[in-house]
């Protein structure tokens, strides 16, 4: 049986450094408030507040720009004004019955960015963010993280069901992400920015994973292109790890990836080759 392919996506917004990048985020200054207040660390402060002010006033402009571009694209075609009026913080529902065969966001028919409601394999509905357009469009994203708000240490049950929300930031869950990549042939590509705003991602062509009893192990992942490195490779064939579920390679039954890098995922012997 040959499948068109589908595509999926985890969105990640981290901090790089010269020796590349974490899925971990960290925060910008964590030294202690005593410490930043005195000599050095003061006048680094200050810097940081200058800017982040030059930071605040350039998204500004270009929130003003935005407003201005949307404006004229309602203008020009009646039929887009209704999905582009929508709030840019709060994503559009695009309502679908639940009896229809909708297994990712490949398969909505309309095209609005924001949540949609899916049921691969009729296993039950649930409501997915789609992204229409980057890097070719019909994304359903899986992960998405900017801000550190939400907590990602979590248990082996939570990573199954998934947690966040969707209109900030989450973790779709294993379960779901099993019966979406098992409904069709699946993409996956991951997309980062960095404080600076530049993005790189890696993309490969196939993705899919297998059921909890299997440890929702990644059975199947294909060629790689991209800007951001292929590092996830190194994790092909690897079953998922939690805090509380342990399933790396790393030697030791005390000795935990998810436990050393503070967040679960598909790790063989941690980060290290």
């Amino acid at each position: 049986m040959t499948f068109r392919a589908f595509r999926i996506t985890l969105l990640l917004l981290v901090y790089f450094t010269t020796t590349g990048f974490s899925f971990t985020a960290r925060k910008d200054l964590d030294q202690d408030d005593g410490e930043l207040a005195t000599g050095f660390g003061y006048e680094l402060l200050i810097a940081k507040m200058e800017f982040l002010e030059q930071k605040i006033s350039l998204l500004e402009a270009t929130v003003t720009d935005l407003k201005g571009k949307q404006t004229g694209i309602c203008e020009e075609s009646s039929c887009c004004c209704a999905r582009c009026s929508g709030n840019f913080t709060t994503p559009n529902q695009v309502h679908i019955d639940e009896t229809e065969r909708i297994n990712s966001c490949s398969d909505v028919p309309v095209r609005s960015p924001g949540f949609a409601k899916v049921n691969p394999a009729g296993g039950g509905p649930f409501d997915v963010l789609c992204d229409f357009y980057d890097y070719g469009g019909n994304w359903t994203i899986i992960q998405h993280r900017y801000s550190g708000e939400v907590d990602f240490y979590r248990t082996w049950e939570e990573y199954k069901q998934g947690f966040g929300e969707l209109k900030g930031e989450f973790w779709l869950g294993l379960d779901k992400i099993h019966r979406i990549t098992n409904s069709a042939s699946f993409e996956l590509v991951f997309v980062l920015i960095d404080r600076d705003l530049t993005r790189l991602h890696a993309h490969y062509d196939l993705f899919r994973i297998g059921n909890e009893s299997e440890g929702f192990i990644i059975d199947q992942l294909g060629a790689y292109k991209g800007t951001a490195g292929d590092s996830f490779r190194y994790h092909a064939g690897m079953k998922f790890t939690t805090w509380d579920r342990k399933n790396d390679k790393i030697p030791g039954s005390s000795n935990n990836c998810a436990v050393t890098f503070h967040g679960a995922w598909w790790y063989n012997n941690c980060q290290t080759r």
